[in-house]
C-alpha cells in the first residue's frame, strides 16, 4: 500500500511538472497567488480556532504551561483523551492550510521563473 502511494505521488508530481512547463506563465503566477490566498483563508481561521480550543482544553485540566503558544504542538501530550480528536482536528486543518500556502508559493515561483 505504501509503495502504491509513492508511485501515485510521483506520477502526480511529474504530471504537475509537465503541466507547469506547458502552462501560460501568467496563469501560473496569478493562479499560485490565488492558491496562497486560499491557503490563508483556510489556515488562519483554523489555526486561530486550534489555539483557542487547545487553550480551553489545557486550562480545563489545569495543565496550561507558561508561554504555551510559542510551541503548542509540544503540549499535545497534555490534552485529555476526551478533547484529543477535537483539538488535533483543528491542528491538522491549520497544517493543511499551511501546506496549501506552500503549494501556492511553489506554483507562483514556477510562473515567475517562466516569465523571466
Amino acid at each position: 500500500m505504501f509503495e502504491t502511494a509513492i508511485v501515485i505521488l510521483l506520477g502526480a508530481g511529474f504530471w504537475c511538472i509537465h503541466l507547469a512547463m506547458n502552462a501560460d506563465p501568467e496563469l501560473l503566477l496569478f493562479g499560485g497567488i490565488r492558491v496562497v490566498a486560499l491557503g490563508f483563508a483556510l489556515g488562519l481561521p483554523t489555526g486561530a480556532i486550534y489555539h483557542v480550543v487547545l487553550y480551553r482544553s489545557l486550562r480545563r485540566v489545569h495543565a496550561l504551561p507558561a508561554r504555551w503558544w510559542w510551541r503548542p504542538v509540544s503540549h499535545h501530550d497534555l490534552i485529555p483523551d476526551v478533547d484529543r480528536v477535537r483539538v488535533l482536528g483543528w491542528c491538522y486543518l491549520g497544517a493543511a492550510g499551511f501546506l496549501v500556502i506552500v503549494l501556492g508559493i511553489a506554483i507562483a515561483f514556477a510562473g515567475a521563473l517562466r516569465i523571466v
